[in-house]
């Protein structure tokens, strides 16, 4: 594990104080909000990604929109 030291605005650490956060207390959620917010680059850049290649594969192939949605449910539901 890697040690990072984070600067924050004073008006911060002043604004968590204020309602009782001590943030070394909180390193578990910061952590979760950077994980989500890797997670969500990460699936823009792969939509991204995947968009180029449909837009590659010749028009008499390309899926509809209605298969593309159908291959995303089956994929996520």
């Amino acid at each position: 594990m890697q040690r990072v030291v984070l600067e924050l605005p004073d008006e911060l650490i002043e604004r968590a104080k204020s309602v009782g956060m001590e943030l070394q207390d909180h390193s578990e959620q910061i952590i979760a909000l950077l994980d989500a917010q890797i997670r969500r680059r990460e699936a823009a850049q792969f939509v991204a990604k995947t968009s180029r290649l449909l837009q590659a594969v010749p028009d008499d192939i390309k899926p509809t929109l209605d298969e593309i949605d159908a291959e995303i449910r089956g994929y996520w539901l």
